[in-house]
């Protein structure tokens, strides 16, 4: 069964934020849309969508913190990556609806470069949250910890629908939910984050136990 979340709104106030993106990781954007070894054509479509998209450069950030015994999580492997968290972090962040129409108008017109605006998109979206710090969340005296999503290894897709119910994510952000449990944008991402005084996680692959993940980091 997915976890609820215990507690009251007013208790624990959310906050929207408009962040600035970070520089790109081209590196990143290559493994995203699947590229080991980046010919030259590849690398130029990757910088033509650079500049299409340098006006595309900042991210909503919709989220509230409370302590951990606020939430009652389901069990598994993953919602262990968070424990001895002082603080968790309900959160959702999207990056609009502009690049959901400019990869829809590049489906047609060019699937290649529709790819690589996935790619890139997904990327904008990552690098803004790793960035994240705890006094970006309200906490500056704690250290971001481990971040999960539903659906991310036996973490249950249908937790989403709590994080629909907790934060005003249709109103504040425009973000919507389908019947599927998928978002629009779906350029979006919503989840949970530890924050901790000591003990800050890496955010790469080393920490996780999906040893079977297609985007782990060799």
């Amino acid at each position: 069964m997915p976890g609820r979340v215990t507690g009251e709104s007013r208790v624990f106030p959310w906050v929207l934020r408009t962040l600035p993106l970070p520089p790109v990781r081209e590196r990143e954007v290559l493994r995203y849309a699947g590229c080991r070894e980046a010919e030259e054509s590849t690398l130029a479509l990757l910088q033509s969508c650079l500049r299409e998209t340098e006006e595309l450069n900042t991210a909503s950030l919709l989220f509230l913190t409370a302590p951990g015994d606020a939430l009652c999580l389901p069990e598994g492997k993953t919602v262990s990556l968070l424990a001895s968290s002082d603080m968790l972090c309900l959160f959702a962040c999207t990056l609009g609806m502009a690049w959901d129409r400019l990869i829809r108008r590049y489906s047609h017109l060019s699937p290649a470069r529709a790819l690589m605006l996935q790619a890139l998109g997904t990327e904008r979206l990552e690098s803004c949250l790793d960035g994240l710090t705890g006094a970006d969340l309200g906490c500056p005296a704690l250290l971001v910890r481990r971040r999960i999503s539903p659906g991310y290894g036996d973490f249950p897709l249908e937790f989403q629908r709590e994080l629909f119910r907790f934060l005003p994510c249709t109103s504040a952000l425009g973000l919507t939910l389908s019947p599927s449990l998928l978002m629009t944008p779906s350029k979006s991402v919503t989840g949970v984050m530890g924050l901790s005084r000591t003990g800050a996680d890496s955010p790469g692959c080393s920490a996780c136990h999906l040893a079977d993940c297609s985007f782990r980091r060799s």
